[in-house]
Formats: C-alpha cells, sequence, structure tokens
C-alpha cells in the first residue's frame, strides 16, 4: 500500500489525508505466484488492480483454439477483473501472474467512489490511463511485427525488465512463435547490444 500512496502523492499535489484514508480502508494488497491465475474467464471479479510488483497478462482463448494476450500490464501499471472498472459485465479472458506479482486491489465500487469524492484519485486515474494507453500501444507494437524473430526483438525492447525472466516457453505461447524462432530472435536481439 505504501509504494501505491507514495506513487499518488508524487504525481499528483497536494493529495489530502482524508482521500488516503478512504483508499487504505478500502483496498488490500494481494500477492500471487508466477503462473497463477488471477481470474479464469467468466468470472465475477469486480476489481481495479493496481500492479506494484511483478506482471499480469490476459489470455483470450478463442473457440477455434487459438490464444490472444489482449494487454500485458507491468508494476505501475492496472487492470479490471471485469470488463471495465465501470461495469459489473464480466471479461471473457485469463488474467495470470507473469511473475511473483503483487496487486493492489480496489472494489470497481469504491473506485468509482473515490473518483467522485476526491478530485486528486481522479487526477491519479487520469495519469494510470495515459500510463495503460502508454504500455498497451508496446504490446500492439510487438505483434504488428510480420516475422517472429522481429517479434521477439520488439517484446525484449518493450519489457527489458520483464522479458529475460520469463521461460522461452511462455515468451514462445505470447508471441505465438516457435522455440527456434525465439532462440533466433533473442540471440539476434542481444547482438545488437
Amino acid at each position: 500500500m505504501h509504494t501505491f500512496i507514495q506513487f499518488w502523492t508524487t504525481h499528483v499535489a497536494h493529495v489530502p489525508d482524508v482521500a488516503i484514508a478512504f483508499v487504505q480502508a478500502y483496498a488490500k494488497v494481494v500477492d500471487y505466484s508466477l503462473g497463477t491465475y488471477l481470474v479464469r474467464a467468466g468470472d465475477f471479479w469486480p476489481y481495479w488492480n493496481l500492479v506494484l510488483e511483478g506482471a499480469v497478462m490476459a489470455l483470450y482463448y478463442a473457440e477455434d483454439g487459438s490464444v490472444a494476450v489482449p494487454w500485458l500490464v507491468t508494476a505501475g501499471g492496472y487492470f479490471t477483473g471485469t470488463a471495465h472498472a465501470f461495469t459489473k459485465r464480466r471479461d471473457e479472458v485469463f488474467i495470470q501472474a507473469l511473475d511473483d506479482t503483487r496487486v493492489m486491489q480496489l472494489p470497481n465500487a469504491r473506485l468509482q467512489q473515490a473518483q467522485q469524492q476526491y478530485h486528486t484519485f481522479s487526477e491519479l486515474i487520469n495519469i494510470l490511463k495515459q500510463r495503460r494507453i502508454e504500455q498497451d500501444a508496446l504490446l500492439d507494437h510487438v505483434f504488428r511485427q510480420t516475422g517472429g524473430e522481429a517479434r521477439v526483438a520488439a517484446f525484449f525492447e518493450a519489457y527489458p525488465r520483464l522479458a529475460p525472466l520469463l521461460p522461452m516457453q511462455q515468451v514462445c505461447a505470447i508471441l505465438q512463435i516457435s522455440e527456434s524462432t525465439y532462440k533466433r530472435g533473442k540471440r539476434g536481439y542481444y547482438r545488437k547490444w
């Protein structure tokens, strides 16, 4: 919780103690181990989540058996367990921890209340939305690469702290490439440096 409050007070001026107390009263910090599913498709999980440490990704399994990664969020980014923070509609994705991950969870209803009651919280959410747009753009850039080796290089460039920690099989699954393509792409990426 301290990490969140420090981030908030660093990025938004004059955060009132009452706003901090509100979040402290309703939020909780939860730890997830590498590989843990936080949510399974169709689960009702009405929480707004800020990743304090680690990373999570969403996995969408299509009827044809293919898998897509709609988003990947690292420390300092947020995600919701519903389609978005202002609905009770379930999302059809699995959310999985890519690393040992610490998340601050705030019920969606309390997030909405905090935004209405505390201008400084609303400001923070706007800052985090901009960061989320930037994080989503990184992943979009990775998937716009037409070749597998280029996707590997773009992934390592976009996620320099996370990518080297992930097992090869995990990266292959995310990028939808073979292990041989991964090895060539990783070799090529590190040769550039």
